[in-house]
């Protein structure tokens, strides 16, 4: 008979690793209260982002922004020439020349346990750790399986019954929104309008019927009405330049592992002039995981994603949830310029 043994791991350590002069710098210019938290990048990895979404700066302009002298220390830290500066290069060579620790400057994860409550493990598909870089790849493949499997066992494919687009701590404050829109005619009626992860069809027939954009279809992971509901990932959209006036979303960018190149592809698929809806819960309390792999935080970090492209801000509205795993949802509309 062979006996059983139940094997004991000592306790994972969660002091924050220590700190590098450089890694002092980063601080100061990682504000983690407006950074975006990936489970698939760390700050260090969306630094290039980062820095343009909180500084303005780029690739063009970094020795006369105003924290040109934290860059220039931070690249000295490197041990390369000030005239070698290079934005796309620093997180590579903070790593790699000064001893900076990319865990120090990643966001929270979530624990084992979260993930069991919340029954990740009981996706069969469920790859713990697994992270991302684009469309395509084996990984994202690999992430819309899991993604679309959780969806399914969470009754994603049930038809169920579809009243508004209310929640219960904010009411529906898109459909007097679209209405207007529509009426002054921001938004056509004939003209296509898309959904991004309905799960349910009665959010299509909702705006088609109620909202009166006879037009929308939708795009999920997975379909059981393919002509409502297009197969796709959001971060590469099956459509072309300029095909919508509305693209709507509501919780779904939490999902994505490149909210930056989800939005890009929003603002790719909508006409000049097209209404972008994001409906989303903010600030995840327990940290990012492998199904909520994106925790926005306000915002205001939606538009400075967008940056240029944001040509009138339609509603902004952010409330405290009632749920304890998430602080806040986050309601933005905006147009786009193209």
């Amino acid at each position: 008979m062979v006996r059983a043994v139940k094997l004991r791991f000592p306790p994972v350590s969660r002091a924050r690793p220590r700190s590098s002069p450089a890694d002092t710098l980063l601080d100061d210019l990682i504000a983690r209260e407006e950074v975006i938290d990936r489970f698939d990048a760390s700050y260090l990895d969306d630094l290039p982002e980062i820095l343009r979404e909180l500084h303005g700066v780029t690739s063009e302009n970094p020795r006369t922004s105003s924290i040109w002298t934290t860059l220039s220390d931070l690249w000295t830290l490197t041990g390369r020439p000030e005239s070698e500066f290079s934005i796309t290069e620093l997180p590579r060579l903070l790593v790699q020349e000064a001893n900076v620790d990319p865990v120090r400057h990643a966001p929270r994860r979530a624990s084992q346990s979260v993930k069991r409550r919340y029954r990740h493990d009981r996706v069969s598909s469920w790859l713990p750790g697994l992270r991302a870089t684009s469309p395509g790849t084996d990984g994202a493949s690999a992430i819309n399986v899991m993604q679309a499997e959780y969806s399914i066992q969470s009754g994603g494919d049930q038809e169920v019954d579809f009243g508004d687009l209310a929640r219960p701590e904010t009411g529906d404050p898109w459909t007097p929104l679209i209405i207007r829109l529509r009426e002054q005619q921001i938004l056509r009626a004939d003209e296509p309008a898309l959904t991004i992860g309905p799960r349910w069809v009665g959010e299509i027939h909702y705006f088609r019927d109620q909202l009166g954009m006879q037009a929308t279809v939708g795009l999920d992971l997975f379909s059981n009405y393919e002509d409502l509901v297009h197969v796709g990932d959001m971060h590469d959209m099956p459509f072309p330049d300029d095909m919508f006036g509305l693209v709507y979303q509501r919780n779904t960018f939490d999902k994505s592992y490149d909210i930056r190149r989800c939005l890009r592809e929003c603002v790719r698929v909508l006409r000049d002039g097209g209404v972008l809806i994001s409906d989303d819960c903010y600030a995840y309390t327990d940290g990012v995981s492998e199904m909520s792999r994106t925790s926005i935080k306000h915002n205001r970090q939606i538009v400075r994603v967008l940056g240029p492209h944001v040509s009138e801000v339609l509603h902004d509205v952010e409330t405290p949830s009632r749920e304890r795993w998430i602080e806040r949802v986050g309601q933005l509309a905006v147009r786009v310029r193209k």
